[in-house]
């Protein structure tokens, strides 16, 4: 059979320009649909992955509480409690040169890797030793947010760091619950402290500021609701306005926030370095023409940008019951949450970084300063 001139000209066709540009319109349109769609999934996923880090770095702690007269685990009256004493100091013999078997006193990584795999890490007090840990430390999958893509430098006069530069540590316990009440030899609240052996100067609050009941120690079993009270949650560390995150390596201090490393008081407070709020519309920092916005280097699971409003940027809470939560930034600001039942708390007169933030103040307290008994 003899193909028609009509038929060749069919299957010779190609197709026009038009045509051609119409179908990449289309396929450009599908993109942009998909993309967002994409990209809000990836989030997803690492705020789920996120969310399983903190429920099993959790469930350690609770391991530890079990085996250790329910002991917080991480703080200077616990894991830390054979390298430091009062004011801070150094036990005798110990020092930044010689800080046996911990990075520093607010270390809960190493005393947790412990827990999990009973590994018999070096116990070498050494520099080297000590830089080290805090790798390991801060490279284990299971302590690091996938949405943490954050490098972090040193910040002190002590180099431990093994490289330039390390990742920022992801998550910090929440530090009020370690800290003792100070006035409890004599019968009455004196304030807090982050240790029961001495003066405690440098190292706490005065009673005018805050303390925790009358007779508190730093145990899972005295925070109050378990459930309502934060144990760790996603952090930056230094992260504030003014400069990129870097981390602490004095073995020993404790005497400001700038000198927390594995721990903070809580997004509710102002100048916070691990939960840094300041910038948030109302705040001390908003609209200041920093170069930052603390908020992005701990509340990351969110979609905020600098200066966004409050409740853009979110983040993962554990709470001392195993549970965790996903909030948004000022959602996770209540101050109930930060602090045992009972403590006594002053938002206006509070010393520095425990002085109540002015969003936190009108969303929670009514817009009250005065002193208030916490829930």
């Amino acid at each position: 059979m003899i193909a028609s001139s009509k038929d060749v000209g069919l299957r010779g066709r190609g197709f026009t320009l038009i045509e051609l540009l119409v179908v990449v319109s289309i396929i450009a349109l599908l993109i942009a649909i998909l993309l967002p769609s994409l990209g809000a999934a990836r989030r997803v996923a690492k705020t789920v992955t996120c969310g399983t880090n903190l429920r099993g770095l959790t469930q350690t702690a609770l391991f530890y509480a079990a085996d250790y007269d329910n002991y917080i685990i991480g703080g200077p009256n616990t894991t830390g409690r054979q390298i430091v004493t009062y004011a801070p100091a150094f036990i005798s013999g110990y020092s930044d040169t010689n800080c046996p078997a911990l990075i520093r006193w607010d270390d809960w990584m190493t005393p947790m890797l412990k827990v999990m795999d009973g590994s018999a890490y070096d116990t070498d007090g050494s520099v080297a030793a000590r830089g080290a840990r805090l790798k390991t430390a801060l490279t284990t999958k299971m302590f690091r947010c996938p949405a943490n893509d954050m490098l972090t430098t040193e910040f002190g006069t002590v180099s431990i760091f093994p490289t330039a530069s390390l990742p920022m540590p992801s998550y910090s316990t929440a530090l009020l619950f370690h800290m003792y009440d100070y006035g409890y030899r004599e019968g009455a609240m004196g304030g807090a402290s982050l240790d029961n052996r001495g003066s405690g100067a440098g190292s706490g609050f005065p009673v005018s500021s805050y303390s925790p009941a009358l007779g508190y120690t730093p145990k899972v079993t005295n925070v109050g609701n378990p459930a309502q009270k934060v144990f760790m949650a996603d952090s930056g560390r230094r992260g504030i306005p003014s400069a990129t995150p870097t981390i602490n390596t004095r073995a020993a201090q404790f005497s400001g926030p700038s000198s927390w490393a594995f721990g903070s008081a809580g997004p509710c407070f102002t100048q916070d370095q691990g939960f840094n709020r300041d910038s948030a519309p109302g705040n001390p920092l908003y609209n200041t023409g920093t170069p930052y916005d603390g908020r992005q280097w701990g509340f990351r699971h969110g979609t905020g940008s600098k200066g966004s409003v409050a409740n853009s940027y979110r983040f993962n809470l554990a709470f001392f019951d195993g549970h965790v939560e996903t909030r948004s930034d000022l959602d996770g600001s209540d101050p109930s949450m930060w602090m045992p039942t009972n403590s006594t708390w002053n938002p206006a007169a509070g010393s520095g970084y425990i002085k109540a933030q002015p969003d936190v103040i009108a969303k929670y307290l009514g817009g009250s300063t005065a002193m208030m008994t916490v829930n």
